[in-house]
């Protein structure tokens, strides 16, 4: 017995041997093929890269990289030196106003280090293309990728190999623990690299290191729940697999089994060690959590800092002319503008030549905005888009003399203003004898044709402001020569531009002001406008006593606006905090010792008429403490509201706090602190007389944003709405023979009464004329009634654009005669003609005009013939017009919750989630893949169906109409340089993959489609046409085709799966392309290929990955219009899918006549489900058919009424037969009062019914709907639809291909999930 044991110690302990040697050949295996994946990586990595630089950058590297690289390092060069000249030049000018700007000291530090990285960037530019060159020459394509299809047949193998030997999981959960070992020391390493990163933190001062130290942050938190993950599974492996074998192994075994037990203590160690481990894990995590969050608030307090410095040089106004050299050029960056553009700036001629002073130029269309001086005249010349045009002012300048050359005298004031397509110009001269008189100028007016296409400016991002030259491309028309004068106080679009954001010089020297901005110091009472986007700090005066026992403040205000905040102080240190605030149109004082406790507070507000009446206000607010009691006084309009608090000894210790008048500044971030004022809107409005603490205080004296004097005068073009509110302004009539109405909006709510014009000058009629402009789903209407029963028009885009995407759109509506037509953001969407005589539509001048909502009493005049009234706008309007007049918001006749001067940020854009939600939503007629209940699903097939990345691969052609718009901006728009490159998929041998339109107009075109399976690129007008046309066929074979479309100036080249099938030269610069429709175009979209003779048909398969330029577009972007498309399922075959509510539609009026015969194939993932289905028109006695699933066998029936008379089941009794993932075939005869059924190969099935059975005795034919897969719900039979794919269906041997079907519902067309 013992000898026994111990030769089964003896063999145990050889197999265990074993068993280490083998576990150490498959851990040199495992390391083998560690190293083979990663080379098999690396050298697809490199692959990939190759063929990026082949097929994109070698035809475009000397024009879109390599030159702008070296251009891009000779700009920053400027850049760095010219900051230098810039501040010492502004120091020397405004020293006072830039004490503050400490900061730009490090930005030029930054720019230096820039212009480092940039000189970098250019040695590797030009090893860049030495090695593509060399790579060229050394390594042909076809050896690489035969090189990599090699190992990647060795990796194959080697796996198999790898598969057949490991037997047990022992190494996975090694590699496991070892994986989370290295994962931790490398998260240490990082963790120092950031700690190291968050000590130096106050060193940075750029917003892109702080973003990069907070993207290593969050992505360290990964890295540590990633961590914990592995560390939790292997727990659970262990507990789950690992434990229960080694107990079975002890159970088992008949030696040793001490070995076993220390076997199973060692790993109770290691779980031990691995709970240990996931704890301190948890712990180092909440630590960095920590860290983050101060990294955050020093983040935004760095923000803030940066913010203050550039608002403190915004003060400083630009005041700039040529240097000694006379020379004088600068580059400003400003955001851009849409509907309207507003100029104003003052000149001192010094010179008589001539001098181009302003010029704005696009860097994505031909838009351009200039204003020179040609023969001492000033000419402004535009083009948006329709053709260049221009305006000259007949007034003669007068030049200064010489000795005014530094300090000039005469000066002119230049205004230009567009809104729409209407332009005024205007020049005055300035008399320096009464500096704060208003310049008397002479407008010139441009009006434009009332339909004019081109009505906004189209600029990019980063488009830059010329002042005295032209930076790169000459433009007829303008002068060369530099600045010819001085130039004073630039401002655009209502606001200054300020020194700080210059982005180029050359030359200029400083210039004195210009006097009419010269504040007189004598007029002791000022006003002070703030325009809703600023604020001014004051310090205290140090040199009076301070009083912490009271406190007092003296204003007064007038202003539209519903709510702003008028002042406030706070010690942030002890939670103290005084403030004054209009709130809903009444005034609030408050007076706070703590930032939690609220029981000794002071609140008080005023009640009745609301107080922002545009009148002015004088406001007192008194805050004292005394003998154990507060009391707070607030005296508004000879009211007085009066509140005392008993308090024990209490102060407002707010000797050094700032004080923030009419808004917050960066610095004031503080949760806290808004959470203890009622708002934190800037106010909009006039304020003067201030008082605090019986002192004057000035807001210009020490740091302010978006204030000046005087306040009379002021313009405010932008207000917004939350919903509830209105605001009402004088109207205008549509004439007979023209009238034009435009703005600008943007919103994310999906309806909404945007316009209401009301109040007809005949007050006794019956039924008033009006119009109105509301949103509806997201989609615009423009409604125009006539009155007297002269009828109605209503305007909708054509297109279907949803226009709550947070992004600002621009409306126009515009008469000419009979004809109506609607524009959006410079499209024609809408037409509609009246039929009868020209008529107007008499509105009152007075009044009438209903923006962003209406009044209880017109909502209930027009709920009857205009629903949409109920519901109010929210969201921002701006820049609205009629004609050529803007209309100034300034001064409403009535409203109610309106922000004037204000858009809140959360009216932008809405962020889509990238991996469903909201984006399923934007794509309008979904197919819907309805999920299949377990009883009846087929063994082994999955519940989700893998998809494409939804973002970028969508299915088109299950709709007439299935189309996506995307609109081209910037420098990825086609033209002189281009790669387009894009996937397709499909089995149909035609069809349009896209059509490419103009910006403005349908003259020019480009178009790509498939015909008799090849691919045609074509470019052409209505006079010419030029093609590529690949020698690559049959192309709709179902598999994806990488296509790459490449214009280098005059020379353009096809690519077809890498390799070249069509060249030819071009023309050197195509027409700009504005718009870009994938798939198909929209019903009537394009009059170009509605009436060409060859017209494509729409695409039927799937489009991925469309990269234009490197730039790789997202279809679920909120620019992009999505029309009636579906997700892309990964791998697909020949054959439609339904997803259980789907059906097809064979034919309307099909005669169900004798015989019948029925052919299909079919591939299902459910047992049940119905087939094929034929329901009578009328009668519910007539006869009908139907092929199905049931219980996984196929049944064909023959139904009289309601009653199924004949059914009978195919031969296979394997409820699991069909659900093989594989395709059958189905055939049925339906002759007189027999059924013929067969299943693939098996023996048919025949049934005859007996003449008993059926109700009307003798057959007879009947006329009905034939569906396929499924119904409409109208048959009295109830089945669930089928779910899987069908294809090849025959019908009396006549086939039909499935877009020629009557209907299609929720079907996707020849695409067959695999």
């Amino acid at each position: 017995m013992i000898l026994e044991m111990d030769m089964k110690n003896v063999l145990a302990l050889d197999v265990l041997n074993r068993g280490a040697h083998v576990l150490m050949e498959m851990n040199e295996v495992l390391r083998m093929l560690e190293d083979l994946i990663r080379n098999l990586r690396n050298m697809t990595k490199e692959i990939e890269i190759q063929e990026n630089d082949l097929f994109e950058f070698v035809p475009l590297y000397r024009v879109q990289f390599a030159q702008p690289a070296f251009d891009h390092v000779e700009m920053l060069k400027q850049k760095a030196k010219y900051l230098e000249e810039l501040f010492s030049f502004a120091i020397s000018n405004s020293s006072k106003s830039f004490q503050a700007i400490t900061a730009y000291d490090r930005i030029r530090a930054g720019f230096e280090s820039a212009l480092a990285q940039a000189k970098n960037a250019a040695n590797v530019s030009k090893e860049a293309s030495i090695r593509i060159q060399t790579l060229l020459r050394q390594y042909p394509l076809e050896s690489i990728t035969n090189d990599s299809d090699t190992l990647i047949e060795d990796g194959f193998t080697l796996r198999h190999i790898l598969e057949k030997s490991i037997h047990g999981r022992l190494t996975e959960y090694k590699d496991l623990l070892e994986n989370v070992k290295w994962r931790l020391q490398s998260a240490n390493v990082s963790l120092k690299v950031i700690n190291n990163q968050i000590g130096h933190l106050h060193e940075s001062r750029f917003d892109l290191q702080i973003s990069e130290l907070l993207n290593q942050i969050r992505g360290m938190l990964g890295i540590w729940d990633e961590i914990g993950g592995h560390i939790q599974e292997s727990e659970i492996r262990i507990d789950t697999e690992l434990l229960p074998k080694f107990h079975t192994l002890k159970q088992q075994a008949d030696f040793n089994p001490d070995r076993v037990d220390n076997l199973m203590d060692e790993v109770g160690r290691n779980l031990n060690q691995a709970r240990s481990k996931s704890i301190d894990v948890e712990s180092v995590k909440s630590r960095k959590e920590s860290r983050m969050d101060n990294a955050d608030e020093k983040m935004k307090h760095l923000k803030a800092l940066i913010a203050l410095a550039k608002h403190k040089s915004d003060a400083v106004k630009v005041s700039i002319g040529p240097d000694e050299t006379g020379t004088c050029f600068r580059l400003y960056k400003w955001p851009v503008v849409g509907g309207a553009t507003a100029i104003t700036f003052n000149f001192a001629p010094i010179k008589t030549s001539d001098s181009l002073l302003f010029y704005w130029p696009s860097s994505i269309t031909e838009d351009f905005v200039a204003i020179q001086m040609v023969n001492l005249q000033l000419k402004a010349i535009w083009d948006l888009g329709s053709g260049v045009k221009n305006l000259t002012h007949p007034l003669k300048l007068t030049q200064n003399t010489e000795a005014q050359l530094d300090d000039p005298d005469i000066w002119y004031h230049i205004s230009y203003d567009r809104v729409g397509s209407d332009v005024a110009f205007g020049v005055g001269k300035v008399d320096s004898s009464t500096p704060q008189t208003a310049v008397t100028e002479e407008i010139l007016k441009y009006p434009s044709e009332v339909d004019e296409n081109s009505t906004v400016m189209n600029m990019g991002r980063n488009d830059l402001i010329h002042i005295g030259g032209i930076s790169k491309l000459r433009r007829p028309g303008l002068v060369t020569n530099g600045l010819s004068g001085c130039i004073h106080n630039l401002r655009v679009n209502y606001e200054t531009i300020g020194l700080w954001n210059f982005v180029g010089n050359e030359g200029c020297a400083p210039c004195t002001e210009c006097s009419a901005s010269i504040i007189d110091a004598q007029n002791i009472e000022r006003d002070y406008y703030f325009d809703g986007r600023g604020y001014s700090i004051v310090k205290r005066i140090q040199s009076q006593a301070f009083y912490s026992k009271s406190f007092d403040i003296n204003m007064e205000f007038r202003t539209y606006a519903e709510s702003g905040l008028l002042f406030i102080t706070v010690n942030e240190v002890m939670g103290q905090s005084l403030s004054l605030e209009i709130h809903n149109g009444q005034v609030i004082f408050k007076a706070r010792h703590s930032w939690t406790n609220l029981e000794n507070s002071i609140y008080l507000e005023t009640t009745g008429e609301k107080l922002n009446t545009g009148k002015w206000i004088k406001v007192q607010a008194l805050w004292v403490y005394q003998k154990f009691l507060q009391t707070g006084q607030l005296s508004v309009v000879g009211k007085q509201y009066t509140q005392q608090v008993e308090s024990s000894d209490v102060s407002l210790e707010l000797y050094n706090a700032p004080y923030q008048i009419g808004g917050l500044s960066p610095e004031f971030y503080s949760g806290k602190l808004n959470n203890n004022i009622g708002t934190n809107i800037s106010f909009v409005g006039c304020l003067k007389n201030l008082l605090i603490d019986g002192n004057t205080y000035d807001p210009l004296s020490d740091q302010y944003h978006g204030v000046e004097t005087p306040c009379g005068g002021k313009k405010i073009h932008v207000t917004s709405f939350e919903g509830n509110g209105y605001a009402e302004y004088p109207s205008r009539t549509i004439t007979k023979d023209k009238f034009k109405l435009g703005f600008s909006f943007k919103t994310t709510s999906p309806t909404g009464l945007l316009l209401l014009s009301a109040f007809s000058k005949k007050a006794n009629t019956s039924e008033e004329p009006f119009y109105a402009v509301y949103l509806e789903n997201g989609e615009i209407y423009a409604k125009v009634n006539f009155g007297n029963s002269h009828g109605e028009i209503t305007l909708q885009d054509k297109f279907e654009n949803r226009y709550d995407d947070g992004k600002i759109h621009d409306f126009r509506l515009v008469r000419k005669l009979k004809k109506f037509l609607l524009f959006m953001d410079d499209e024609q969407v809408g037409r509609e003609n009246i039929q009868a005589k020209p008529l107007s539509i008499p509105i009152s001048s007075r009044h009438g005009l209903f923006i962003g909502g209406a009044s209880r009493v017109i909502q209930e005049k027009f709920s009857r013939i205009l629903s949409q009234i109920q519901k109010g706008f929210a969201g921002c309007i701006e820049n609205l017009y009629f004609d050529d007049q803007i209309l100034n918001f300034n001064h409403p006749i009535a409203h109610q919750n309106q922000n004037l001067g204000q858009c809140p940020i959360h009216f932008n854009s809405i962020v889509v989630d990238r991996f469903g939600g909201e984006y399923f939503s934007k794509i309008q007629a979904l197919a819907h893949v309805q999920p299949i209940p377990e009883e009846d699903r087929c063994p082994g097939i999955k519940s989700e169906i893998e998809h494409e990345n939804l973002h970028s691969a969508l299915h088109f052609g299950d709709s007439l109409d299935s189309y996506v718009a995307i609109p081209l901006e910037g420098s990825r728009n086609l033209r002189q340089q281009f790669n387009l490159t894009f996937y397709f998929r499909t089995f149909y041998p035609n069809g349009l993959i896209f059509h490419g339109v103009k910006k403005k107009g349908e003259e020019y075109h480009i178009l790509s489609y498939l015909k008799d399976g090849q691919l045609i690129f074509k470019f052409a007008n209505r006079l010419w046409s030029q093609e590529l046309v690949s020698s690559f066929s049959n192309l709709n074979d179902g598999k994806w085709q990488m296509v790459s479309i490449i214009k280098a100036d005059d020379k353009m080249y096809l690519y077809i799966n890498s390799q070249i099938t069509s060249e030819a030269r071009v023309v050197k610069r195509m027409k700009q392309i504005g718009k870009l429709y994938l798939g198909g175009i929209p019903i009537g979209g394009s009059d170009f290929l509605e009436n060409s003779v060859q017209k494509p048909d729409h695409f039927k398969g799937c489009i991925k990955k469309l990269i234009i330029n490197s730039h790789e577009y997202e279809f679920n972007a909120t620019s992009v219009v999505r029309h009636h498309v579906n997700p892309c399922f990964r791998q697909v075959e020949a054959g439609s899918f339904f997803g259980g509510d789907s059906y097809a539609i064979y034919m309307y009026n099909f005669t169900f006549n004798n015989p019948i015969e029925l052919e299909m194939e079919f591939r299902t993932n459910s047992k049940n489900g119905e087939l094929l289905t034929f329901i009578p028109d009328f009668s519910r006695q007539s006869s009908s058919f139907s092929i199905y699933l049931r219980d996984g066998q196929v049944v064909a029936s023959d139904v009289s009424g309601s009653v199924e008379s004949l059914a009978i089941e195919s031969f296979p009794q394997n409820p699991e037969y069909l659900c093989d993932e594989q395709w059958h075939s189905v055939k049925a005869n339906f002759l007189g009062r027999s059924i013929s059924l067969k299943v693939d190969t098996f023996t048919n099935v025949d049934s005859l019914m007996e003449s008993s059975t059926r109700i009307h005795g003798s057959w007879r034919a009947v006329t009905g709907t034939l569906f396929i897969g499924g119904h409409d719900g109208r048959s009295y039979i109830k089945r669930p639809g089928f779910h899987g794919c069908i294809k090849n269906i025959l019908i009396n041997q006549y086939r039909k291909d499935w877009s020629d079907m009557a209907v299609l519902n929720n079907v996707f067309l020849n695409s067959c999930p695999i």
